[in-house]
């Protein structure tokens, strides 16, 4: 899939864009933008939040999450692959939001290595 291109499993792709809306003066000083990534309700569970790192052609195995999973890639060449949308690419800065039960698994493409930084909600189920 094209980066860019929305997945059909209710995953989102969000890739880097424009730095958002500015802050009103009365919460923030100096200038500053904010740009929502993802609001969504989330029943109480426990949340992990971990930074992952894969050399060049390095990715986890098939995984789902008993809740979403929002992944922010921070460096390198990622990409990220659910079982009902195919593969699509995300790069430094982008976010993906990745529904709970969500068949899929992400890492580094073969040209580059890629960081990205997780937040999990619930457990984790690996496919053996």
């Amino acid at each position: 899939m094209p980066a860019g291109s929305p997945p059909q499993s209710g995953t989102e792709l969000h890739p880097v864009g424009p730095p958002g809306a500015p802050f009103p003066p009365a919460l923030a000083d100096g200038n500053a933008w904010l740009a929502p990534l993802v609001r969504q309700p989330v029943p109480a569970m426990t949340v992990t939040v971990a930074r992952a790192t894969f050399e060049a052609g390095g990715a986890t195995r098939w995984h789902r999450h008993e809740g979403p999973q929002l992944l922010v890639f921070v460096e390198g060449a990622g990409f990220v692959e659910t079982e009902d949308s195919g593969r699509f690419e995300a790069g430094a800065g982008d976010t993906v939001w990745c529904p709970a039960g969500v068949w899929h698994r992400h890492g580094a493409r073969s040209s580059a290595s890629a960081t990205h930084v997780s937040t999990t909600w619930g457990d984790t189920e690996w496919r053996s």
